[in-house]
């Protein structure tokens, strides 16, 4: 904490209620965006942020909504597990072999 106040300029605060923090990593990385995250309790987080623009905080975090959008919108491993089980155990009609004679 003491490090982000002597870096760059002013520092920013967000509470966090999501563990999706580690994924933010790879973009605030990315943006030279520092930052540090305290526990306050069962799943909540206390995050401070600093950047050497707010240009760079701002592309950070629009990166990462973006990321984030485009994951919940997929479907999940386990819906698509679900829908092939409801298949396979769904009876198949047309099972009778057919045999045709050719003149």
């Amino acid at each position: 904490m003491d490090e982000l106040k002597k870096q760059y300029g002013d520092m920013r605060e967000l509470d966090v209620h999501d563990k999706s923090l580690r994924s933010f990593d790879r973009c605030a990385r990315k943006y030279r965006v520092t930052y540090t995250a305290f526990t306050n309790g069962k799943g909540k987080y206390q995050v401070f942020f600093k950047a050497p623009s707010e240009a760079n905080m701002q592309a950070a975090f629009e990166k990462f909504a973006g990321k984030k959008l485009k994951k919940a919108q997929r479907p999940s491993v386990l819906a698509k597990l679900e829908h092939f089980k409801a298949l396979v155990k769904k009876p198949i009609v047309d099972r009778a072999k057919r045999k045709e004679m050719e003149l």
